[in-house]
């Protein structure tokens, strides 16, 4: 990969587009409970979908028809596909009955774009054949904090032969859905292996050589590849947090801490330059065992995080 940005250290100092279905406003911002230290993750096959649809599997699903073989039947009929265990977490943790699933879908259908359901749709009915998919037993998010369920499902299923990496990869053919805009997003210790991301934040920000004061830096677009595998909310979160000069706003009422050299603390909005300084204050915060905000829209005083937050917009 190649660095290609540098900043210099500072007094020594390591300096998409669809409104939400079911996201919840700001009303409803609390982290997310997460009371273990570490995610574990369980692993099954998808079942097989033909049994259900019979002669039409092959059908065109962008037609977006919605008799009994067309697209809008067969999208709700991703909910047979799900193992049950990935069911039955979703029942445990998020209360989210087969009823209720049927109905995300359906509203997932109706508010993405038509080739983002079409690819969806096929990863089920085609490609997700005989897939073994793993999921956290505890996810870190809610369904809530996506823009709708596809979105959810893409962030869950994860590749099973990455489990054992920093951030276990999502499938990068299952197109992944939105964050909400109107949700305070949390990163938890335990969203990720610390102990080995750690070993590989090198590859979002070199220090110095002795002798030297210069930092190093990936491009936006080399960093945004390197969250854009990462399975979860977190990747998706990193992935959208990355963005070029001029892209960050302040989402914050009180206003933002725009100079890094202030060294933006716990519940002070940080809203950074570029990318180079949205890595800088994440990694700021491995150093600690709590939550890092990050805003993309609106937050009014009474629900600002008490931690270290990142303002993207």
């Amino acid at each position: 990969m190649k660095l290609c940005i540098i900043r210099l250290l500072w007094a020594g100092i390591p300096v998409f587009a669809l409104g939400p279905v079911f996201a919840s406003r700001t009303s409803d911002v609390k982290p997310w409970p997460i009371d273990v230290p570490n995610i574990t993750y369980s692993c099954g096959l998808l079942e097989p979908l033909e049994e259900r649809l019979g002669d039409c599997s092959e059908e065109d699903a962008r037609a977006m028809l919605s008799d009994s073989c067309g697209a809008l039947k067969r999208f709700q009929n991703i909910r047979y596909a799900l193992p049950p265990a990935f069911t039955q977490m979703l029942k445990d943790k998020m209360n989210l009955t087969s009823d209720e699933i049927r109905r995300h879908l359906r509203n997932s259908f109706y508010n993405c774009g038509r080739e983002t359901t079409y690819q969806r749709l096929r990863w089920f009915e085609s490609d997700g054949r005989n897939r073994t998919v793993c999921w956290p037993d505890q996810p870190d998010f809610t369904y809530h904090d996506f823009e709708e369920f596809g979105g959810v499902l893409a962030a869950l299923f994860l590749r099973p032969e990455t489990l054992r990496w920093a951030v276990p990869q999502r499938f990068m053919d299952l197109p992944p859905g939105f964050l909400s805009k109107h949700r305070v997003h949390y990163i938890f210790r335990a969203s990720y292996n610390y102990k080995k991301l750690r070993r590989i934040k090198f590859n979002f920000r070199v220090l110095p050589v002795l002798g030297h004061d210069t930092l190093y830096y990936p491009g936006l677009k080399d960093v945004r590849d390197l969250f854009d595998v990462w399975g979860g909310r977190v990747g998706r979160l990193l992935f959208a947090a990355m963005r070029k000069e001029g892209g960050y706003s302040c989402s914050y009422q009180k206003g933002c801490v725009i100079d890094w050299n202030k060294r933006p603390g716990p519940g002070e909005p940080f809203q950074p330059k570029d990318h180079t300084w949205a890595i800088d204050h994440w990694l700021k915060s491995l150093g600690s065992n709590k939550p890092f905000a990050i805003t993309f829209g609106p937050v009014s005083p009474d629900f600002a995080p008490q931690t270290l937050w990142l303002s993207v917009g």
